[in-house]
């Protein structure tokens, strides 16, 4: 038992030694080796400029002593996340980023605990000036519109705007489309549907909006009967006149306000012709359309 008890200690012993000889080890280690990170772009857009890599590599020498030295795995491939005042125009065709703002953003990060060197002074991203250009946008998915039984459209749905001014490289808006998808959707009276701009991404970007608006009016269709008496030759007569159209249209306003009429006379009759005075309403019919004279 004793001796059992005794090879437990040694062991332990043993290991305790092992930990602290590693400790010292590690304590004393110092490392330095270069590793490829990334830097990258907030967006694709940089001020006036379309930038065709928004994620560039660059080398850099990392150093650490101690316990620190065996956490080299955290760095490799590393992504920099920058931001547009990082960058500067160096020459046609390239935007920069100096090392001091990578240093910068390395150091608030994992500052005490790496040492970092950049090889070169600056990174650069291949860019081209955005190209503008106006779009469009279609209307999607009408079908998914219902109208009630009845009801018409006294305005058409319709974007507001209907058209936007896109940016991005030649070759990405060259080829844009816009458009929104409508909703399952019961449209009775107005409405302004706020939908999401589709068709807008990395490549290709908006200045202004990210949405549109889908506006339109419908209303029940109804019908409705007017007399109107005229005097032909010292007689009276009652015209019937039907006319259909929005029901707020009709149930408001006088046939005066609707209609204009007028006659058109010749020995043997007198014509009835009519004007419609309001857009959407339609004549369905007038009877008599004509009166004849008396001989």
């Amino acid at each position: 038992m004793i001796s059992r008890l005794k090879h437990k200690e040694f062991l332990l012993f043993i290991l305790l030694s092992a930990i602290i000889w590693l400790l010292l080890t590690i304590g004393k280690t110092e490392r330095s080796e270069p590793l490829t990170m990334y830097a990258v772009s907030p967006s694709s857009r940089i001020g006036e400029f379309y930038l065709q890599d928004s994620i560039v590599p660059f080398e850099v020498e990392v150093s650490a002593s101690g316990i620190n030295s065996i956490r080299f795995n955290q760095l490799r491939d590393y992504k920099v996340l920058l931001e547009e005042i990082d960058f500067s125009q160096k020459e046609q065709g390239q935007l920069e980023v100096s090392s001091s703002n990578l240093l910068f953003n390395l150091n608030a990060i994992f500052k005490g605990t790496f040492n970092f060197a950049v090889k070169n002074a600056q990174i650069v991203f291949p860019c081209e000036h955005l190209e503008r250009k106006k779009v469009v946008v279609e209307i999607q998915g009408r079908t998914n519109l219902t109208l009630p039984k009845g009801y018409k459209w006294i305005e058409e749905i319709r974007c507001k705007p209907d058209s936007i001014e896109i940016v991005g490289s030649l070759e990405h808006i060259s080829k844009a489309a816009l458009w929104v998808e409508l909703p399952d959707f019961t449209w009775i009276g107005e409405h302004a549907l706020n939908l999401p701009l589709n068709g807008i991404d990395n490549r290709v970007s908006s200045m202004e909006y990210t949405k549109v608006e889908i506006i339109g009016t419908t209303a029940l269709w109804v019908e409705r009967r007017f007399t109107k008496s005229i005097v032909v030759d010292q007689k009276m007569h009652d015209i019937e006149i039907w006319i259909a159209g929005p029901s707020q249209y009709l149930a408001n306003e006088s046939l005066e306000e609707l209609v204009h009429l007028s006659t058109i006379e010749s020995p043997r009759s007198i014509k009835i012709e009519t004007e419609l005075l309001k857009d959407k309403i339609s004549l369905l019919s007038i009877q008599p359309n004509s009166i004849d004279r008396l001989e």
